[in-house]
């Protein structure tokens, strides 16, 4: 295609790929681009961060670039500069762990920068934090340095030449997220006796309202508390999603305390079973990050666990004796029934006519009762 073309012009790239002569086709930019020798680099962001959820520390930054007087055309490097907003308006050097500089072609070229972003997260430049986040589910694991949450985050890519004179060109990204803050979950402790199936509510917020998995555990209480056992809860535990800073709603969960205990716990059927001082405890989890858990902070209640319904003895059955004497056995049949299915001690009075009151019966040795 050879054409007259008036200065500052823009002129589409053909169908494949012709310009007029003396122009080159930008494949990024679809546009003809003249003055070969002297033209910027062009870039385009193809993905930052993660494909999902966001990035904790590092991120990554794919975009493809191209220079007309590059390899094959010439022997051009490319320097990048990234800087960084959380408002649009004040921006800041962006650390970049390669330092920015790489050999791109004159064709389309798939580049990926790594931002040290936690690293300007620590310094506290425009307006990135870092966090402490728990390492590990268990207590006592330490924490891990994280990029806190912060939304409205934009990338300012300058791409420079090393022509002679020096070209450059910049391009600004969509706004995105980093990081992420621990939820907050907290248990409405009301003093409730717990039973059996004992409602308990809870608020759960979090700054960037991302969906969290509820775990529950319990413990008896006394001179020397019991581990921790994980208590099973009735209700939404997973993907729930939270309420925004500020304004939290009450949400309901029902532990199953009839549950069976583990054998470890040392008691017998659910933690309904027993009458004692046991603390629940409850937290919510996110995983934002691709390899690291987001453990929100435990919230505790201590209530007292009671016993509420008694044993019931039914279908009682005295086998009499036709020619026993005062010191015959009498056998006697029952049935017990608990509904939490405690063992169970059993009584047994008697009375002659009603005449000396209730007085209590001996069991014979031999014979078993439970």
């Amino acid at each position: 295609m050879d054409l007259a073309v008036p200065p500052g012009v823009e002129v589409q790239c053909g169908a494949g790929g012709e310009c007029p002569s003396g122009a080159r086709c930008n494949a990024i930019t679809g546009l003809c681009e003249f003055n070969v020798g002297v033209a910027a680099p062009s870039t385009a962001f193809v993905q930052i961060g993660p494909a999902s959820g966001r990035a904790a520390a590092l991120v990554h930054v794919e975009l493809d670039a191209l220079d007309s007087n590059a390899p094959p055309v010439g022997d051009e490097t490319v320097r990048f500069k990234l800087a960084y907003s959380s408002d649009g308006g004040t921006w800041c050097e962006a650390t970049l762990i390669d330092g920015g500089v790489t050999v791109v072609r004159a064709e389309a070229t798939r580049v990926t920068l790594t931002w040290d972003a936690l690293a300007d997260a620590a310094a506290g430049s425009c307006g990135l934090r870092a966090a402490a986040i728990p390492s590990g589910p268990e207590d006592g694991a330490g924490t891990t340095s994280v990029l806190a949450y912060t939304s409205g985050v934009r990338l300012r890519l300058t791409a420079e030449d090393s022509g002679s004179p020096v070209s450059r060109s910049e391009v600004i990204s969509p706004t995105f997220a980093l990081g992420n803050d621990a939820p907050l979950l907290t248990v409405i402790d009301d003093g409730a006796v717990l039973r059996q199936a004992s409602p308990f509510e809870y608020t759960l917020v979090d700054s960037s309202l991302d969906e969290s998995r509820i775990e529950a555990q319990f413990r008896f209480e006394g001179p020397t508390p019991s581990p921790w056992y994980s208590a099973q809860v009735r209700g939404s535990t997973l993907g729930v999603v939270a309420d925004a800073l500020g304004a939290p709603s009450n949400r309901l969960l029902v532990w199953n305390a009839d549950a069976p205990l583990p054998s470890a716990a040392g008691a017998a059927g659910g933690i309904g079973h027993v009458n004692a001082d046991v603390s629940l405890r409850v937290r919510a989890i996110e995983s934002v990050f691709a390899d690291q858990p987001t453990y929100g902070a435990w919230s505790v209640m201590t209530a007292h666990v009671f016993n509420q319904t008694p044993p019931v003895v039914g279908a009682v059955e005295v086998i009499k004796v036709e020619n026993g004497a005062a010191t015959s056995l009498v056998f006697v049949s029952y049935e017990v029934i608990d509904a939490e299915g405690d063992d169970v001690d059993v009584r047994v009075e008697r009375s002659i006519a009603g005449t000396d009151g209730w007085l209590p019966a001996s069991a014979y040795p031999s014979i078993q009762h439970s």
